[in-house]
């Protein structure tokens, strides 16, 4: 079963060796965001400095240029996760948001997509809904910081993402998010 951890920008932040207090000051996030942020667990017991994504956060944030660029894509993504139109918001700020990679699953085309604060930095994400009780529960899953050398989505990026992203849009998979 795939397993979603929701994950907290302050700590994402210190893990990347960002003072929170300077960049985030007093700003609070927004009581009921639209999306819910997160990132894929291997099981329940699984703490979030285990996730592949704060791996990748202490192997390619490790300096501060790194850290601000990482500070300002994670700020822009929680903002937009508040809206609906999350693109529309991203779009209109200081994070650039493309297409990484494309591909079909399941007869639907899916998009793995970077924020992109600057020419070599990236954050790797895809969006997909889980089902829950109530209905479902629109999702964006952080999946890997990343420092690129040339201007394609390497292909072990790539690779990694798809395949992850398969486990959660399987339509037999029963992905659970957990509590904070």
């Amino acid at each position: 079963m795939p397993i979603l951890k929701p994950i907290n920008i302050k700590d994402v932040l210190q893990h990347a060796g960002v003072d929170i207090h300077a960049v985030l000051g007093a700003s609070t996030s927004p009581n009921a965001p639209h999306w819910t942020l997160t990132t894929p667990i291997g099981d329940a017991k699984e703490t979030l400095s285990g996730t592949k994504f704060y791996r990748s956060i202490s192997e390619y944030v490790d300096d501060e240029d790194k850290r601000i660029a990482f500070a300002t894509s994670m700020m822009g993504i929680t903002a937009a996760a508040a809206q609906q139109n999350y693109q529309a918001v991203l779009k209109g700020s200081y994070v650039q948001v493309k297409v990484a990679h494309e591909f079909k699953y399941g007869g639907s085309n899916h998009k793995l997509w970077e924020l992109k604060p600057n020419n070599k930095d990236r954050v790797y994400f895809f969006t997909h809904p889980v089902a829950i009780q109530t209905g479902t529960q629109p999702v964006i899953s952080m999946l890997l910081a990343h420092h690129k050398k040339d201007q394609t989505t390497p292909k072990e990026v790539s690779k990694y993402c798809e395949t992850l992203m398969k486990s959660y849009l399987d339509p037999t998979a029963k992905t659970e998010i957990l509590k904070e």
